[in-house]
């Protein structure tokens, strides 16, 4: 009876222990740990141990120590039955449930999915050398932010980056956040006390929540985790590596002032952005472990199990982890035997109204039923369907035309499961993806091919999954690498081309990115370039190059062919002047390696020792090579023709020879010579005013004429006037555009607004010297003033007027030392010589606003003009009042103050 006692606390004791179950620690599960415990003797314990064995209640692992486990405490923890009692290692027992040993990051669920790059990132900064670099972690509450900083100690010592002896140190910054006196000694130390950079030992110190520290506290930190991270503080010749972490948003103003400080920051994925299978992964491990602490198998019905990983918990993982702890804790109170089933009325009412019911809710999701962790095994699936069908074609078992057709529908699953498995967009493979979109674009429009996105996407999925290491996928990649490599050959063997182009491929993404192909990329990218192809083994079978002197000669040719004849048929080769035959031989060279493949190639050159040209480049292996000269559109176009057909080319340069013979024609010119036209809707007559005052202005005759035309006419007819005929007319000026295109219309009112321009000086350009035309502006600005001056002056001498003003306001503008806009010297000398007018006749302006006040603030200015118009009174014995001076000052200095007077063209058509 006493013996069946102590046998039953071994069992008791067994079933406790193997609940707390730890892989990496299992020296309580030894015979001597266990009698110790138990109060027995080594040889009873022994003894009972293996009864127990025999009882198929304990498993025993024969390692060193031998290990004792509760079979069915085991089986849950695992959530696996187990088919025996004994196992010669703990590896063998776990790969008998399909279970492999995982390390540091690879325990994390998606680590290979969402997480991968908060991973790629995490190693980086670990061990980065000399010191590794300071990280940040950007995550919401519960998002796994202590897990990855533990994950990452974890690789840190796996990989040797971190000493021996080396820790994990957590400190939890809320403490400081009301007072951060303490902080900085608690983490560097102080004089003869360690902080946390001194206890880690070379390991890790992770900040957690860091964001909670004042401004000041956090500068101050950084600087000096920068300084440790370089190795210029001289802590040490292991100073510790920083990890701090934050659950404010990336956007927040201080999580964006610690980012630029921070060489790495890592985002990580909020529950609700992960895959469906990581989520449902997830739940999954919170049942397990409910199911490992209240020693019972857990179910769950598919109904509750889809709206646990469909609802969006406020606190991410640690939301969802409490939320089943009391799921399983409603399912418990109504257990039958010693299974726990969750079912959809366990859920909180907020979660179980957040989905939509399906006819398979009720079904229950067993934990010993429950789908690998890794999904990278599903894909693996399809993929050892190609490797396993190439085996069977190399037997003779199955013909190739099978075999490419199960490769190729393997893929396309591989694909689909890679896509499905991706809803969460990877930023590194999205990266990829547009860095690889264009060379697949370039791919396509060179071989004739129609490489699809879903193939772009696939490819950059593949160069992701192929810079990892220690997957299941890599480690199958590694174990099949012969038989890729000769599927990559055959496929090659099978269609020339399709090598050819999937070389090219990967040389273009290796400049790109920088990564060379491994064998599955390079055997899987084969399938997909074979299958673009379509049934027939080749493509693009013969290839054009045109090759010019200039700048892009060639390319201009090549580009006009290829798009009047649909489709690409000629690449392009530009050679500088200066460049000798010999310095685009290599160039061309490249070219046709790349086009091996062809029968046909035509080299169409422009001259000299370009027609030579067939002498220095390599041969087309099964292929007949052309080459023409005095290359054209209309030779390119004949001799594509027959390419595109696989007619005869030496036919068609035969036809070339006659059909591309150059013509020509002398044609006499219709025109009268260059001209500009003056018109206006009020009439000829005013048209015949505006030439005149461009005529009189211009320094001296011409060789351009200045005509007069109907505005009408050209309004009616457009181009079709008659005086494109016999003119050939560079410009229209006048006071309305007629909306003719045949030349440029310039409106007088910009003429008048600013004394000249840009049209009107290019047209006389030619004509004119740079002296000449600054001449012209001059003249033009005075003869336009006088029109308007002789619109208002009725007594005194207008141009003896204009030259008193000029000369004034010159003085005026020496003495303010202000130039004065061309746009408003029209207005101003107008003004000025009205006001002088006026003031002989005393019908001037003597109010202005506020007069004093202007008197006052601008002294300078009135001293200013009364000196610079003191000949000018005293000429005609008058005194300007500062009334009048007002408004001069108002219409130089105001933005509206003087618009260019437009009475000439109220005078044109009156007079």
């Amino acid at each position: 009876m006493a013996s069946a006692d102590t046998r039953d606390e071994i069992l008791r004791h067994l079933d406790e222990a193997t609940r707390k179950l730890s892989p990496s620690s299992t020296n309580t599960f030894n015979t001597s740990a266990i009698a110790s415990r138990c109060n027995v003797s080594r040889n009873l314990a022994s003894q009972y141990l293996n009864e127990l064995v025999r009882a198929g209640l304990v498993v025993k692992v024969n390692a060193r120590p031998v290990l004792y486990l509760h079979r069915r405490g085991l089986e849950r923890y695992l959530q696996s039955e187990l088919d025996h009692t004994e196992f010669p290692s703990m590896q063998d027992l776990l790969s008998s449930v399909g279970m492999v040993e995982r390390k540091d990051f690879e325990k994390a669920i998606g680590f290979d999915l969402s997480l991968s790059t908060c991973v790629e990132q995490l190693r980086g900064a670990v061990g980065y050398p000399p010191f590794g670099l300071p990280a940040l972690l950007i995550g919401g509450h519960g998002s796994g932010k202590d897990m990855l900083a533990r994950l990452a100690f974890e690789y840190g010592t796996n990989s040797g980056a971190l000493p021996q002896g080396a820790s994990l140190v957590k400190v939890n910054c809320t403490a400081y956040e009301e007072s951060a006196t303490s902080f900085e000694a608690d983490v560097f130390g102080q004089d003869d006390t360690n902080g946390a950079a001194q206890r880690c030992t070379g390991g890790i110190v992770y900040l957690s929540r860091v964001d909670h520290l004042p401004l000041a506290t956090l500068e101050t930190l950084t600087h000096r985790i920068l300084e440790d991270s370089e190795g210029r503080s001289g802590r040490g010749s292991h100073p510790a590596r920083f990890i701090l972490g934050t659950a404010r948003p990336p956007e927040s103003p201080v999580v964006q002032n610690l980012a630029r400080m921070i060489p790495i920051a890592v985002e990580l994925p909020d529950y609700a952005k992960r895959t469906e299978r990581e989520r449902t992964a997830l739940v999954m491990h919170c049942l397990h472990a409910e199911g490992r602490r209240v020693a019972a198998d857990v179910s769950v019905s598919r109904g509750a199990l889809r709206a646990l990983a469909s609802y969006d918990f406020d606190e991410n993982i640690d939301g969802l982890r409490a939320c089943v702890t009391n799921c399983c804790a409603s399912a418990f109170l109504s257990r039958k035997d010693e299974g726990v089933v969750v079912r959809s009325y366990n859920l909180p009412s907020h979660i179980l109204g957040s989905s939509t019911p399906l006819p398979d809710d009720d079904q229950l999701v067993s934990s010993t039923d429950r789908e690998p962790s890794d999904p990278s095994g599903r894909l693996v699936s399809f993929l050892q369907r190609i490797v396993d069908s190439f085996e069977e074609q190399q037997q003779g078992e199955v013909s190739l035309g099978e075999f490419m057709r199960v490769a190729s529908g393997a893929l396309g699953s591989f694909q689909d499961a890679q896509n499905f498995e991706s809803q969460y967009a990877s930023p590194r493979v999205a990266s990829f993806e547009r860095v690889l979109a264009p060379v697949i674009e370039g791919i396509n429009a060179d071989y004739g091919i129609e490489l699809s996105r879903k193939v772009t996407r696939s490819l950059a999925q593949s160069l992701s999954i192929q810079l990892w290491d220690g997957t299941y996928l890599s480690m199958w990649r590694a174990k099949n690498r012969a038989a890729l490599e000769r599927i990559f050959q055959t496929f090659s063997n099978y269609s020339a081309s399709a090598g050819i182009i999937a070389r090219q491929i990967a040389t273009k993404a290796h400049i790109a990115l920088g990564i060379e192909f491994d064998c599955l990329t390079q055997a899987l990218l084969s399938i997909e370039v074979v299958g673009a192809m379509g049934s027939s083994p080749s493509v693009r079978d013969t290839l054009g190059v045109i090759i010019c002197h200039g700048y892009s000669t060639a390319t201009s040719i090549a580009d006009a062919a290829n798009r009047i004849l649909g489709q690409r048929v000629y690449e392009a080769i530009d050679m500088p002047y200066s460049q000798e035959l010999s310095d685009v031989m290599g160039q061309l060279t490249r070219l046709v390696e790349r086009f091996a493949f062809c029968k046909t190639l035509a080299v169409l050159v422009d001259m000299g020792s370009l027609a030579q040209v067939d002498e220095t480049i390599p041969k087309l292996a099964n292929g007949q090579m052309y080459v023409a000269d005095n290359v054209s559109t209309g030779l390119a176009l004949e001799v594509g023709s027959a390419l595109i057909n696989h007619g005869s080319v030496a036919d068609a340069l035969e036809t070339c020879v006659e059909a591309c013979k150059p013509t020509y024609r002398a044609i006499a010119s219709p025109h009268g010579g260059d001209a500009i036209a003056f018109c206006s809707e009020a009439g000829s007559d005013a048209a015949d005013k505006i030439r005149r005052l461009v005529q009189d202005s211009l320094p001296q005759d011409l060789p351009i004429s200045l005509i007069t035309c109907d505005f009408l006419e050209l309004a009616q007819r457009g181009d079709q006037a008659g005086m494109f005929s016999s003119h050939n007319v560079r410009l229209i000026v006048g006071t309305m555009d007629p909306g003719v295109t045949a030349a440029p219309f310039v409106p007088l009112g910009d003429i008048v607004a600013t004394g000249a321009s840009e049209e009107l000086d290019k047209s006389l350009s030619r004509a004119l010297t740079a002296e000449e035309m600054d001449e012209f502006h001059v003249k033009l600005l005075r003869n336009l003033t006088l029109r308007n001056v002789a619109v208002s002056i009725t007594i005194l001498n207008p141009e003896i007027l204009y030259l008193e003003a000029d000369r004034a306001m010159h003085e005026l503008a020496r003495l303010s030392g202000e130039s004065i806009e061309v746009r408003k010297q029209i207005g101003l000398y107008v003004h000025l010589c009205g006001l002088i007018e006026r003031l002989v006749t005393k019908s001037f302006v003597d109010d202005y606003p506020d007069m004093e006040a202007f008197e006052r603030d601008h002294a300078d200015f009135v001293r200013w003009f009364r000196a610079a118009f003191d000949d000018m009174c005293r000429r005609y014995r008058v005194t300007i009042p500062v009334s009048e001076v007002g408004y001069v000052y108002h219409m130089l200095h105001e933005p509206d103050g003087c618009a260019a007077s437009t009475a000439i063209l109220g005078s044109m058509e009156d007079e």
